[in-house]
């Protein structure tokens, strides 16, 4: 039941954006890993695990529709890794534009002050003495 509603959601983000969206795959490891999600609340936490899994599709949806894409309407969204995260979002989180620092049009992207290392050119360079790593 979830996963069919997963693959309406998926077509209705798509239509909406005005793209095509292919199907979910029919034996996509989402539908398993899915399965495992609901099956891992036990009979006594199955209720919180489909209303869980609802409001999980309901934060990639929203991503799907701030980025255009349905990349994130995938079978992936129920790997552990996802699922903890798209269940721990809130709507209004997926809604906002991602915080990733844009380079003003014609310059070159920003480079992190911590990257790389910088290395001595000549052996020279290398203070005497025994190094200690």
């Amino acid at each position: 039941m979830l996963w069919r509603e997963f693959g309406e959601i998926r077509q209705a983000v798509a239509a909406e954006l005005g793209i095509e969206a292919r199907p979910l795959l029919a034996q996509d490891p989402g539908e398993r890993e899915l399965a495992l999600r609901l099956a891992e609340a036990g009979p006594d936490g199955l209720q919180v695990a489909v209303a869980n899994a609802r409001h999980a599709m309901a934060v990639v949806a929203a991503e799907s529709r701030r980025d255009r894409s349905v990349q994130w309407l995938t079978g992936a969204l129920f790997s552990e890794r996802s699922w903890r995260r798209a269940v721990g979002a809130t709507i209004e989180d997926a809604k906002r534009p991602r915080a990733e620092k844009r380079a003003a049009p014609g310059q070159p992207p920003a480079r992190s002050p911590h990257v790389g290392r910088v290395e001595p050119m000549q052996p020279a360079d290398y203070q005497e003495g025994d190094q200690k790593f």
